[in-house]
């Protein structure tokens, strides 16, 4: 059975199906188009997504570079609309970035470790986001800095 799992003929059909599924929970993050709530609220999906990563999550566990944040007015759309959107791709080593996904594939269908895996980067790089203003801040968010193990960004997110 498992040769039929490993079909190369079927590789591109897999791919397919695999691809599926997961648009199928993230379709919005791609979507420009605002749905607006019962309370007025016309954000698209993904800025209430980044939004929540910044404004509720790193407010509540680390205020001090959440007020650091705000002070340098370093939104959340200038560095995590790449996070998401690319599943943290261009922020990680290939084999650090397959060992993201294997946490967050397995943690829920619905992605929801993205929005942890996000604050627990901004977590492992707090010092040296603390000692910046907005232009350096930005530019080390958009170049994250190595991590010499992925699985402590994984912790983080998980607990």
């Amino acid at each position: 059975e498992m040769l039929v799992l490993l079909d190369a003929a079927a590789v591109e059909a897999d791919a397919y199906v695999l691809f599926s599924a997961l648009m199928s929970t993230c379709h919005l993050w791609f979507e420009n188009t605002a749905h607006i709530t019962h309370d007025g609220d016309n954000s698209t999906a993904l800025a209430k997504k980044l939004e929540r990563i910044q404004d509720r999550l790193l407010k509540k566990e680390d205020p001090v570079l959440h007020a650091h944040f705000q002070k340098h007015s370093v939104a959340p759309q200038l560095y995590a609309l790449r996070w998401v959107r690319l599943l943290f791709s261009r922020e990680f080593p290939l084999l650090d970035v397959l060992v993201l996904w294997d946490a967050i594939l397995a943690y829920s269908p619905n992605l929801d470790l993205v929005d942890y895996v996000a604050l627990s980067m901004l977590l492992v790089a707090r010092q040296p986001l603390m000692m910046g203003d907005q232009t350096s801040t930005i530019g080390l968010l958009l170049n994250f800095p190595h991590v010499s193990d992925i699985h402590l960004i994984v912790q983080k997110a998980l607990f």
